[in-house]
């Protein structure tokens, strides 16, 4: 349920913004909203993702995300 996960996400996110998880929440929030067909949201949060996480090793799944 992508609603379900992305009221979860940012719920994390306010109550955990440097959290251990957050860049796992990160990535669920891209795809949350790529499965929300919500795509110029689920850009930026991608870009965002790509731009803090650089290193990631899930920096390759973000990028195939909503089909880049």
């Amino acid at each position: 349920d992508a609603d379900a996960a992305l009221a979860r996400v940012s719920e994390h996110a306010t109550r955990y913004p440097s959290g251990e998880m957050t860049e796992e929440f990160d990535r669920l929030r891209v795809e949350a909203l790529c499965r929300l067909g919500r795509a110029a949201e689920a850009e930026r949060a991608r870009d965002a993702f790509l731009r803090e996480h650089p290193s990631s090793p899930h920096a390759a799944a973000v990028r195939r995300l909503c089909g880049e």
